[in-house]
């Protein structure tokens, strides 16, 4: 898990929306909206590794608006 120290969070939360955003546009067909799906849960589990069990705050791993 040494990686995920050097993870750039705030970035990775910018991909995830720009992810979300693409998802949810229509963009790509059902098949690839599946697999980024499968990306997006991915992601949602490490940021919540990161401040369940990293310690890591919230603002920092996630997006806020």
């Amino acid at each position: 898990m040494k990686a995920l120290l050097n993870m750039d969070w705030p970035k990775l939360a910018e991909q995830k929306k720009m992810l979300i955003q693409t998802i949810n546009n229509d963009a790509v067909g059902p098949e690839h909206k599946e697999s980024l799906e499968g990306i997006l849960a991915l992601i949602d589990s490490l940021q919540d590794y990161a401040v369940d069990e990293m310690g890591l705050s919230e603002t920092t791993v996630f997006l806020f608006e």
